[in-house]
């Protein structure tokens, strides 16, 4: 009786540490492809297309300068190799300063500092600006920092940070969904890196980040953004220092 007893207990342990390990095994999984903060809320339930929230945020939109001829002048290992060395250089500060990577689009990195929606007010705003924009310098200064040699070209970005309103969710088809955000902050963020390449600049500011992390910043003057309605004044780091 004892023995079946025992049996019976290991067969019970088994069964939890087999549980254990799924969940954490899964945990790690949506951790690599969907992030901390997304995890969550897939693992919460909000699984159909339009569940999700309403966010205020800091937008980091950080793109690989050149990367179409690299593309084509470079050979296929080569190219890929140093692809994933610029997301690596991109995702660590983002991730060092409690930003969510959301997604790789192509050869950029679109990553978010939201503000909860019962923390939003101006300290708190600065602060997540504060973090996007220490995140975005220290991604400039890894980029510099990469080793170059004559078949491995420089490494070169154009980020452009933004903060705004966003909707933060699943979009998509009803059998393959997308959770990332949507809205036009987003839009500003990604034009902004446009701006980064026509101004020969690493990293810019919108008018609207700079105003709530203002320090060391100057104005460029106003820019008309692709798809932006209102001209928008973009902003730089004053000396160009970074890191």
């Amino acid at each position: 009786a004892q023995l079946g007893e025992a049996f019976q207990s290991f067969t019970i342990l088994g069964r939890f540490f087999e549980a254990m390990t799924l969940r954490r095994n899964t945990t790690v999984l949506f951790d690599t492809y969907l992030g901390t903060r997304t995890r969550d809320y897939v693992l919460g339930g909000l699984i159909q297309r339009g569940d999700g929230t309403n966010i205020r945020a800091a937008i980091l939109y950080c793109d690989l300068r050149d990367s179409t001829t690299l593309s084509e002048t470079l050979s296929r290992d080569v190219y890929l190799h140093l692809l994933n060395d610029f997301f690596e250089r991109a995702v660590e500060p983002v991730l060092a300063q409690g930003g969510e990577v959301l997604k790789f689009i192509g050869d950029a990195v679109l990553a978010i500092f939201p503000v909860e929606a019962d923390e939003a007010g101006d300290e708190e705003v600065a602060a997540a600006c504060r973090r996007a924009r220490e995140a975005a310098q220290a991604i400039v200064a890894r980029m510099a920092a990469a080793p170059a040699h004559s078949n491995r070209p420089p490494l070169r970005c154009a980020v452009g940070l933004h903060f705004g309103d966003l909707m933060y969710g699943n979009v998509g088809a009803p059998t393959r969904l997308d959770f990332t955000v949507t809205g036009q902050a987003a839009n500003v963020a990604a034009r902004l890196s446009t701006v980064c390449k026509e101004l020969e600049q690493p990293l810019v500011f919108s008018g609207e980040f700079a105003r709530h992390a203002p320090d060391g910043l100057h104005s460029l003057g106003a820019k008309q953004l692709r798809n932006v309605g209102e001209s928008v004044e973009v902003f730089a780091v004053s000396g160009a220092e970074f890191g």
